[in-house]
């Protein structure tokens, strides 16, 4: 079908493959070929699953490629030109002059998020508060130093996502599918009100002891199952592009599924996009693919990343980040873990010099569970500065959002306690003290009257 007054060509969808290897011949002939390309497949979700492929196959080539429908209220082009051929006319001209159709596709996306909200509640509502109601299509960055739990705090996040029935693509380059499974069913024991199980215990099957202990994993494991399959769990270190491959092909054959919740465990070990490049080049190129990634496929992404050993006894900041100058002009929000109340054993001398005092600092890593404060250091479209406070059980996988007050209370458990059996009842607290298993707090009793 050709519409000879404004010099426009359409063709049917079975010969969209015949011209792209046409395309792509002229481009190896005349590199400097590019025509102006718009895609208009039909008015429904397998149109736009076309447009999604098409766009990017022809993006790949090199040439400068546009979704703009052409085909107003019709089920497509055709129809529209049949019922209509002026009014097709004035439509397939007014696009080709703007074949961006940015100003209309700006108010219409407005529309649409204003309709139907994009943020993602993250299961911890003292973070979604402080980002205005979730995650959103954004490069997110998380940074902490290790035995602050930043693969655990990610996995808390997935695994409240996946309840709510959002697909999650969890890239783990650390720990196998296994590990990460046997965290997530540690975290299900802590947030129940039976027995907990640490990471070691349920791998090796320490629940199967006795018959009320399977019992009660056996039900922890059931629920579990009727989630699991909206977590995707890869286990094989792979490249930035190939994180972007997977979830634009799954996007692609999932047109009518919420949009899901890319992780990457963690940047620093993601291989190189390039042979012989420098880790600052890498970390370079990955940020960069995985930016794209939020814009083109509109989803959220939160990349782990490692931080230097001085974030030790200096506060988290953007000097933090290894190779932190990419991160920090490409991350649309940078999120910093650190221990809560850092002056228990952090000295600021008159210099400025910072004392490290290493016996409290091993104390408060000892801690069941850690007091760990999250810093907003970045937000490009919302509030920065942002202090958010969580305990952290290392032992059971599990975060939980507290109060900066509560932050503020030592959690003695070691020290003061000691139990063989976590979550039962700890006889040398019972005269003076009493402790939350799972928040570990430590309140004192009330003398008897």
């Amino acid at each position: 079908m050709q519409e000879s007054d404004v010099g426009a060509v359409a063709t049917s969808t079975s010969q969209t493959r015949l011209i792209v290897k046409a395309l792509q011949k002229f481009k190896e002939q005349d590199p400097t070929i590019n025509p102006t390309i718009i895609l208009s497949m039909d008015n429904d979700r397998a149109g736009q699953k076309a447009n999604r492929a098409l766009q990017r196959d022809l993006e790949a080539l090199g040439f400068t490629c546009y979704v703009n429908p052409v085909n107003g209220d019709y089920k497509d082009a055709n129809e529209f030109l049949v019922k209509d051929r002026e009014g097709f006319r004035q439509k397939l001209q007014h696009v080709i002059n703007q074949p961006d159709n940015w100003l209309d596709n700006y108010y219409a996306d407005i529309k649409k998020r204003h309709d139907y909200p994009d943020n993602i509640p993250t299961g911890f509502k003292n973070l979604d508060d402080e980002l205005d109601g979730g995650l959103q299509p954004k490069l997110y960055v998380l940074g902490a130093v290790s035995s602050l739990g930043k693969t655990t705090f990610a996995l808390n996040i997935a695994d409240n996502l996946a309840k709510q029935g959002r697909h999650v693509f969890f890239f783990s380059m650390e720990s196998s599918k296994r590990e990460v499974t046997d965290k997530l069913l540690s975290r299900a024991s802590c947030l129940s009100n039976g027995h907990k199980w640490t990471q070691l215990q349920v791998s090796r099957g320490a629940w199967l002891n006795n018959a009320e202990d399977k019992e009660e994993f056996d039900g922890l494991f059931k629920a579990f199952s009727r989630y699991q399959h909206f977590l995707h769990i890869y286990d094989n270190r792979v490249k930035a592009s190939q994180v972007k491959d997977l979830v634009n092909s799954w996007l692609d054959n999932h047109p009518d599924e919420k949009k899901p919740l890319v992780v990457v465990d963690y940047l620093q070990i993601l291989q190189a996009e390039q042979d012989n490049v420098t880790d600052k080049a890498k970390v370079t190129d990955s940020v960069s693919v995985l930016s794209e990634l939020t814009k083109q496929a509109e989803v959220p992404v939160l990349v782990i990343s490692s931080l230097n050993r001085a974030s030790y006894w200096q506060d988290v900041s953007f000097e933090s980040f290894k190779e932190s100058g990419e991160i920090e002009y490409s991350a649309d929000v940078m999120l910093g873990l650190e221990f809560a109340h850092r002056e228990e054993y952090i000295t600021v001398k008159g210099n400025g010099h910072v004392e490290l005092n290493k016996e409290k600092f091993d104390q408060r890593k000892q801690e069941v569970p850690r007091r760990v404060e999250m810093v907003i250091l970045k937000n490009r479209t919302g509030k920065t500065g942002g202090h958010i406070f969580f305990k952290y059980n290392a032992m059971f996988n599990s975060y939980q959002a507290c109060t900066e007050q509560e932050a503020a209370i030592p959690n003695n458990f070691n020290k003061l306690f000691h139990s063989k059996e976590v979550g039962k009842p700890i006889e040398a607290a019972v005269r003076d003290y009493t402790v939350d298993p799972v928040t570990g707090l430590v309140t004192e009793k009330k003398p008897d009257k």
